[in-house]
């Protein structure tokens, strides 16, 4: 059964390295890895192509025709010409255990969708933080909307037949939010998953990316905007394909999920420009977030200390010492 491994990347050749030798140590072989680079600089096409060479049989690399397209076009054009029963994708800055594709694809063949535990790896000082699942074993598309899982890309083994059964692609055009659109899209058609608890996936935490870099207020707003856009696109297009309730699956998402979504950029402009940017913020998109119901998953626990600490300086890191 081939796993089709498939990365989107653009100048990352101070990363890949570390992604494409955790490919070689994969303990499950039969696997291909389709490497879309879009129109990179510094080396990291190059470095696609050296691996290709050792590799030919099991790698294709894809020079995007435009550059910067975006991550959607590019993992799409990936997608179109892999030939694996199952895919995987992962970004170009983060890696696997030797295990993870052999971990996923033992329970694949009874599941839609298997991922596995995961790590934060900070880059700055090499830390690693383990993100915590509520929930292994068997769980429900319930499980994912309400964040008790950590389903997504880079730790998710995916069936090809589910993606093509509804055309399923990453939104070309919307620079935010896309792989979340991706896998909730993907979660409203399972019956049921499983999660292997154990840490296999590791994903970079890097000081620079499109999170983190806000060279101005606006910028951020502007981002904030695509999410919440592009979240009412995927609840328009739940409606549509949905295997399971809708109106359920659309109700959980932006009660949990979607505030998250609009603090994560509240918070980097916070501790960029101070509270009181962070707080404008705040007031500017407070009817979104006032949707926000908490649960005890870890995604919901950040958003409600996120949103504290704009108004109670110290919370975070206060609360971090014994939750986070």
């Amino acid at each position: 059964m081939k796993v089709s491994v498939i990365t989107a990347v653009y100048n990352i050749a101070d990363y890949i390295d570390h992604l494409l030798s955790s490919l070689e140590k994969q303990t499950y072989k039969n696997w291909e890895f389709i490497g879309v680079d879009g129109q990179s600089d510094d080396g990291t096409y190059e470095k696609l192509l050296e691996f290709r060479d050792k590799y030919p049989s099991k790698v294709e690399v894809i020079r995007s025709p435009c550059k910067k397209a975006g991550v959607s076009f590019d993992r799409n054009l990936g997608l179109e010409v892999s030939s694996g029963r199952f895919i995987a994708f992962i970004d170009g800055d983060d890696w696997w255990a030797p295990s993870f594709l052999e971990d996923t694809v033992k329970h694949i063949k009874n599941y839609d969708g298997v991922f596995t535990a995961s790590y934060d790896v900070l880059e700055a000082n090499g830390g690693i933080v383990r993100v915590p699942c509520r929930k292994f074993g068997e769980i429900s598309w319930k499980d994912i909307v309400r964040a008790d899982v950590r389903f997504g890309i880079g730790n998710t083994l995916l069936r090809r037949n589910i993606i093509e059964r509804i055309g399923l692609r990453f939104p070309e055009g919307r620079n935010f939010s896309e792989d979340t659109y991706f896998m909730m899209m993907y979660a409203s058609q399972m019956h049921k998953g499983y999660g292997v608890k154990k840490g296999d996936f590791f994903h970079l935490i890097r000081r620079h990316s499109s999170v983190r870099d806000n060279v101005d207020p606006s910028v951020g707003i502007k981002k904030i905007d695509s999410v919440i856009l592009n979240h009412r696109h995927l609840c328009d297009d739940i409606k549509t394909y949905a295997r399971v309730d809708p109106v359920e699956f659309c109700s959980l998402f932006m009660r949990i999920l979607h505030p998250g979504s609009i603090m994560i950029y509240i918070t980097s402009i916070s501790d960029t420009f101070g509270r009181s940017a962070g707080r404008a913020l705040f007031r500017k998109y407070s009817t979104e977030i006032f949707k926000f119901r908490p649960t005890a998953s870890h995604p919901s626990l950040l958003t409600l200390v996120w949103t504290l600490d704009l108004f109670v300086p110290g919370v975070r890191n206060l609360l971090r010492r014994f939750f986070l």
